[in-house]
């Protein structure tokens, strides 16, 4: 199961720098302190803009020393080799509802109610 979103490093480590997240190579992913806040991530599919909150990006896996997983993962020529510069992951599917329309071919995208 992907936990992640994979993004193209040309974008990925701008994020990582500024939600202030590093490599720990001794999981082989980035990690960021799990009380750590930093300002969402936002992008803009057509013409909607989505927002991806410490709440989503940060995960606790029982990393020692305060240390969560960090779901955006950087991944070097992604855009190069598979011609996308995302995938989405988890962290998106979480953070929104997904609605299908096979019939008109739509995917449809909204926030959850939080009861």
């Amino acid at each position: 199961m992907q936990r992640v979103c994979l993004i193209d490093s040309t974008y990925a480590d701008p994020i990582m720098k500024a939600a202030n997240a590093s490599f720990n190579s001794n999981v082989e992913a980035y990690t960021i302190a799990c009380d750590a806040t930093y300002d969402p991530i936002s992008f803009t599919i057509n013409g909607h803009q989505y927002n991806l909150t410490s709440d989503v990006l940060t995960m606790n896996v029982g990393l020692p020393g305060n240390q969560c997983l960090f779901t955006l993962w950087s991944m070097t020529n992604l855009s190069k080799n598979y011609h996308i510069d995302w995938v989405l992951g988890s962290p998106f599917i979480r953070a929104y509802c997904h609605t299908y329309d096979l019939g008109k071919n739509q995917l449809g995208l909204a926030l959850p109610i939080k009861s």
